[in-house]
C-alpha cells in the first residue's frame, strides 16, 4: 500500500522514484455511481416498468449517522435517474436522502459502505424508493341510528 499525507494512493504493486527532486505521485479522487428508481412493489430490484427518480440526493455520510448534514458531499440524480460522487480517497458510507411519504427498499439503513481508492470508479450502488401507502384500514362499525337535532 502506497501513502501520500496519510491517504491511500495505490493498493498494488507501484514503483515509486525517491531521486531529490522527484514529484511525489498525488491521490486522485474516485467515483460511485448508481440510479435512483421508484420500486413500486418493493422488492429492492429494478422491475421493468419501474422508473427513474430524478432530483433524489445521494451523498457520502462522513459521521455514519443517516442523515445528510451541511459538510457532506453529495449530488442529485439527474436523467434516467442516474447519479456520480466525486470522492477523495477514504472509507465511506453512501446514502439516498429520505423522504417524506418514501421508504428506502435497497439498500436500507445501512446504506453503502465504501471504500475509494485513487482515481477508481465504483457503479451500481443502486436506491430503491417506494411510495408508502396512504390507505387506511376501513371501520367495519355500522351506525344503526343517527340522530341529529339542530
Amino acid at each position: 500500500t502506497v501513502t501520500v499525507n496519510n491517504t491511500v494512493i495505490s493498493s498494488q504493486n507501484v514503483e515509486v522514484d525517491f531521486t531529490p527532486g522527484s514529484v511525489l505521485p498525488t491521490a486522485q479522487p474516485g467515483w460511485v455511481s448508481g440510479t435512483v428508481f421508484r420500486d413500486r412493489n418493493g422488492n429492492g430490484v429494478r422491475d421493468a416498468g419501474e422508473g427513474a427518480i430524478t432530483q433524489w440526493r445521494v451523498f457520502a455520510d462522513l459521521n455514519n449517522d443517516g442523515v445528510w448534514e451541511k459538510g457532506e458531499p453529495y449530488t442529485v440524480s439527474k436523467a434516467r435517474g442516474i447519479y456520480r460522487l466525486k470522492l477523495a480517497p477514504g472509507i465511506y458510507t453512501i446514502r439516498a436522502i429520505a423522504r417524506k411519504g418514501f421508504i428506502n427498499t435497497v439498500p436500507g439503513a445501512t446504506g453503502y459502505p465504501t471504500s475509494i481508492l485513487s482515481g477508481q470508479t465504483t457503479t451500481g450502488l443502486n436506491f430503491g424508493e417506494q411510495v408508502m401507502s396512504t390507505k387506511k384500514a376501513h371501520s367495519r362499525h355500522t351506525i344503526s341510528r343517527l340522530i341529529i337535532k339542530d
